[in-house]
C-alpha cells in the first residue's frame, strides 16, 4: 500500500510541476525525465518486492501494465535503451527495456516458487506478463527505431523460458510458445544467444507435448481424430502450435544440431507421421520439420535413412492415394522429402521404390481419366497435384 501511495503522490507532484511550468518546455522535459526515472526505479523495486512480500503481487503487475500503455513512459524507455546501447555512463540498465524484462523474469520465477509451495496454479496475469512486455519492447523497433531492445537479455530470456516450461509447462505453454514463435525466434541476433542445451530443452518440451497428445488419442480409440479431451489434456490446436514452434526452432537455430539429438528428432517425426491419416496443418508442419533435420543432418544420420523411411512411407503412400493430401505445402514437402531420401539412400530398397511407383502410377492414370469428365474440378483435372506426382515418379 505504501508503494501505491508513493506512486499516487509522485503523479500528483508531477502534475503540479507541469501546470506551474507549462510555458517552460526545457524545464518540463527535465521534470518529465526525472519523473520517469522515479517511475522506473519504482517499478524495479515494486517487482523486486514480490520476492519478499506477496502483498505487492497484483499491485505491481497492475502498475506495470498501466505504464506499458503510457506513450511517454515507452518513449522514456526507448531513449534510455538507446543511450545505454551507446554506452553513456549515466544510464542505468534498470531504465532500459532489458532492465524491465529482467525484473519481470525475476517476478515470474518468484511467483512460480510461491504458487508451487501452496500447490496452486499460476493465473493468466503471471503466465502472460513476459509475453506482453517483450511484445511491447519489440514493437518499439518499428515505432521508435529502437534497435534490438532485448539483445543484452536474450540469453537470459531463452534460459528462463526453457526452465519455466520444464517446471510448469502446462500453465505457461500457450503464452511462452507464442513468445518464442512470434517475438524471439524470428530475430536472428537473438537466436545467436540460444545455447545448445537450451535449444535441445525447448525442442524436447514440444516433442513430448506432441507425443503425449498422440499417445492419448491412440489409446482412446486408435484414431488421430479423437477429440475426447478433458481440461488437462492437450488440444489438437495446441498440438499444432507445438509443432509450429518446434519447426521455428529448427529454422532459427544457427548452430549445428548434435548427431545424436538429430536422430532423436528424425525418429520422432517419422513415428508420428506413421500413424497420421489426416490432411491438416499438423502433418504439413511435421513433414517440414523432418525435411529440415534431414537436410541439415542427413549425412550424419545416413545409416538410419531407410529406417526413417519405413515409418514415413505409411503416410507418404496414404497422402498420394486417392489424392488424400490436398494441402499444397504438404505435397511440396512430400516431394522434397523424396528428393532428400533418394540422395541419402533411404529409397534404395527395391520394394520401397516399386510400392511408391505403383501408387503414383495409379493416381496419375486416375487423374487423366477424370480430365475427360466435364464436371471435374480444377483440382481433379490434375494441375499442380499431378505435376508433383510426376516429379516424384521421375525421381524414383
Amino acid at each position: 500500500m505504501f508503494s501505491l501511495l508513493l506512486s499516487i503522490f509522485l503523479r500528483l507532484q508531477i502534475s503540479r510541476f507541469n501546470e506551474i511550468h507549462r510555458e517552460k518546455k526545457v524545464f518540463q522535459l527535465s521534470v518529465t525525465c526525472t519523473h520517469f526515472s522515479f517511475i522506473t526505479e519504482f517499478l524495479y523495486s515494486h517487482i523486486a518486492a514480490v520476492l519478499h512480500s506477496e502483498f505487492h503481487v497484483q499491485e505491481g503487475i497492475k502498475e506495470l501494465k498501466n505504464h506499458l500503455g503510457s506513450r511517454d513512459f515507452l518513449q522514456y524507455l526507448d531513449r534510455r535503451t538507446n543511450d545505454f546501447a551507446a554506452q553513456f555512463e549515466d544510464v542505468s540498465s534498470r531504465h532500459t527495456w532489458s532492465g524491465i524484462v529482467s525484473s519481470v523474469v525475476s517476478y515470474v520465477n518468484a511467483e512460480i516458487e510461491s504458487h508451487r509451495s501452496k500447490n496452486k496454479a499460476c493465473d493468466k496475469n503471471i503466465t502472460s506478463i513476459l509475453r506482453e512486455v517483450v511484445k511491447t519492447a519489440e514493437e518499439r523497433k518499428k515505432v521508435a527505431g529502437v534497435q534490438l531492445p532485448l539483445l543484452k537479455r536474450a540469453k537470459k530470456i531463452f534460459e528462463h523460458v526453457v526452465d519455466v516450461l520444464e517446471e510448469a509447462g502446462a500453465e505457461f505453454a500457450t503464452d511462452y510458445s507464442h513468445l518464442l514463435r512470434t517475438h524471439l525466434l524470428i530475430v536472428p541476433e537473438y537466436c545467436t544467444k540460444l545455447q545448445a542445451d537450451v535449444f535441445e530443452g525447448l525442442c524436447e518440451f514440444f516433442v513430448q507435448r506432441i507425443e503425449q497428445k498422440r499417445n492419448e488419442e491412440e489409446e482412446g480409440d486408435g484414431s488421430m481424430d479423437s477429440e475426447d479431451l478433458d481440461a488437462n489434456v492437450i488440444s489438437k490446436e495446441e498440438m499444432y502450435k507445438s509443432a509450429s514452434t518446434l519447426v521455428q526452432l529448427l529454422k532459427s537455430y544457427p548452430s549445428d544440431i548434435p548427431s545424436q539429438y538429430a536422430l532423436r528428432l528424425l525418429k520422432f517425426f517419422a513415428t508420428t507421421l506413421k500413424t497420421l491419416k489426416e490432411d491438416t496443418k499438423l502433418p504439413a508442419s511435421l513433414m517440414l520439420g523432418l525435411n529440415l533435420v534431414l537436410a541439415r543432418n542427413g549425412i550424419d544420420c545416413q545409416s538410419n535413412s531407410k529406417e526413417i523411411h519405413d515409418d514415413v512411407a505409411h503416410f507418404l503412400l496414404w497422402a498420394f492415394k486417392a489424392k488424400n493430401a490436398r494441402d499444397k505445402k504438404l505435397r511440396d514437402s512430400l516431394v522434397t522429402y523424396a528428393r532428400i531420401q533418394l540422395k541419402l539412400g533411404g529409397l534404395e530398397d527395391e520394394k520401397a521404390l516399386r510400392e511408391l511407383a505403383a501408387t503414383l502410377e495409379k493416381e496419375i492414370e486416375s487423374s487423366y481419366l477424370l480430365v475427360q469428365q466435364s464436371n471435374a474440378t480444377s483440382y481433379d483435372r490434375g494441375g499442380d497435384y499431378d505435376n508433383e506426382l510426376i516429379m516424384i515418379m521421375n525421381i524414383t
